[in-house]
């Protein structure tokens, strides 16, 4: 490792240290100053309005648009010819790199996907377009999006409910940087990580697709696994489960004791006890049993987010509130896993649907419920049919826990190259 200086830096920001042979150059100075327009915001709220939006023209990016280093093409909308020639200054182009002005996280970058030959800011979008002669546009996409420079920003960005930021503040952070071939260098390594990433979400994607084709079709015998030809039954979840509900009253709280559990504690097929309530163990026992579920037990939300089941796997007691319910089988023919692979179904969903479409309230009523229908396998079958989708479960966590190690390490790797602390041979 070289030596490191501590460079000067504008006033009123934190100093840097960097190798003595890199520089430092505020932001506006990496625009390509040929382009009167290269560093410039979207126009005022008052200059693109909602009656100025259509179905189809030049596409407006929205601050939804940009993602952490990542183009999110989710939400469109879109503005007429006239209306973007109006807002020339505003117009942004593939290639360029968009910051955004609000949190969050503040002042995130993106690169301007090849979508169309033009596009227009929304008033929250900052235009960057770098001097490629003299920087690789990738590095300095990388740097904005590091935590040296996003640090800087939050410390210069200002709002007391959400934190924004303007051209005036941006354009004076520095930009730690070498040469360009190690600029280069060092982009090319960040990119091989986000390749990476990148791969493994399509291969998340994938599976997640593949789980919710298998659901459709083998929940409801359209399609057999091999060596199964039982007959299948028509049931109604009064059929095979009795419904219970939680709690009805909110009980005195303790800072520990039993965990009470409530809707907003279960998400993604999993319980998350690191911000529970908890009553005393004296209340725990005077409560109702039907608010204590069981192991084996299938927990589901009734209130807000409904459905997303939970097997109960282990010994705990625990009780819940009456925006949670729970589904106890009522013989060894009905396999809870089956059950819960159902209710986490289209098939499921959109007997939910049905019933609350037009209400104000999201409620899963237990009267409706019970007469929710669905087709019942034998048990071997119920079996092999939850294996199947287990096994798809097991490897999408298992492709979540290598994208999250994949996103830490390039982190890691972004605080080392893009400070200097660890050098690129050239």
């Amino acid at each position: 490792m070289g030596k490191m200086k501590s460079s000067l830096t504008p006033q009123g920001y934190k100093k840097l240290t960097v190798p003595e042979d890199w520089l430092l150059t505020p932001l506006y100075e990496v625009r390509d100053s040929n382009d009167r327009y290269s560093f410039t915001g979207g126009p005022f709220g008052s200059d693109l309005k909602t009656k100025d939006y259509q179905e189809e023209g030049v596409r407006i990016v929205q601050l939804q648009n940009i993602g952490d280093g990542k183009f999110l093409d989710n939400y469109k909308i879109y503005t007429s010819e006239e209306k973007a020639n109006e807002l020339l200054n505003s117009n942004i182009y593939p290639g360029d790199i968009i910051i955004a002005k609000m949190a969050e996280p503040l002042a995130r970058a993106c690169f301007i996907p090849n979508i169309n030959s033009r596009l227009v800011m929304a008033s929250d979008g900052i235009r960057l377009k770098v001097d490629k002669e003299r920087f690789d546009e990738r590095y300095i996409l990388y740097y904005i999006n590091s935590k040296v420079f996003r640090n800087e920003a939050i410390r210069r960005g200002s709002g007391t409910t959400r934190l924004r930021i303007g051209l005036s503040e941006l354009k004076s952070i520095p930009i730690a940087h070498p040469n360009y071939l190690e600029q280069k260098k060092i982009a090319d390594i960040l990119t091989t990580w986000d390749k990476a990433i990148d791969l493994n979400e399509q291969l998340i994607v994938q599976r997640k697709d593949q789980k919710k084709w298998s659901m459709q079709k083998l929940l409801t015998g359209e399609v057999r696994l091999q060596g199964f030809d039982g007959e299948w039954a028509d049931v109604k979840i009064k059929d095979i489960a009795k419904i219970y509900l939680g709690l009805t009253y909110t009980p005195s709280y303790e800072p520990n004791g039993v965990p009470f559990l409530s809707v907003k504690d279960i998400n993604g097929g999993k319980i998350n006890f690191n911000n529970v309530k908890y009553i005393s163990k004296d209340e725990y026992e005077s409560s109702t049993a039907n608010a204590k579920p069981k192991r084996g037990d299938i927990l589901f939300g009734r209130v807000g987010t409904l459905g997303n089941p939970v097997i109960i796997t282990e010994d705990i007691d625990f009780c819940i509130f009456v925006s949670l319910g729970f589904l106890r089988m009522l013989d060894d023919n009905i396999y809870n896993y089956y059950i819960k692979y159902w209710m986490s179904s289209n098939l499921f969903k959109r007997q939910v649907d049905s019933l609350i479409a037009g209400s104000s309230q999201k409620n899963l009523n237990t009267g409706w419920l019970k007469e929710f229908k669905l087709k019942l396998p034998p048990i071997e079958e119920q079996k092999a049919i939850a294996s199947l989708l287990l096994n798809f479960d097991k490897e999408i966590e298992l492709r979540e826990k290598e994208r999250e190690q994949l996103q830490q390490q390039k982190k890691g790797l972004m605080q080392l190259l893009l400070t200097g602390k660890v050098r690129v041979k050239v």
